[in-house]
């Protein structure tokens, strides 16, 4: 019989490896947004979305490091 604890732990992991996929698919998503908006000069919108891009590195450093409980 698997202890409540064990699934716990299991069910804990693969949330955070779901949030963190998440996470570095929008930082994938942003990186290509950044570049078409750089391409065509909206240097305001390249720079609101690199500043979203930073706090999610952050976030995705945090969730690797376990800083963040549950994500």
């Amino acid at each position: 019989m698997l202890s409540d604890h064990w699934i716990t732990q299991v069910r804990d992991a693969m949330l955070k490896q779901q949030r963190m996929a998440a996470v570095a698919g929008r930082i994938e998503r942003l990186d290509a947004e950044v570049a078409r908006l750089a391409a065509e000069g909206y240097m305001v919108d390249v720079d609101r979305l690199l500043d979203e891009r930073r706090n999610l590195e952050w976030h995705l450093c945090a969730l690797r490091a376990d800083l963040v409980p549950n994500g």
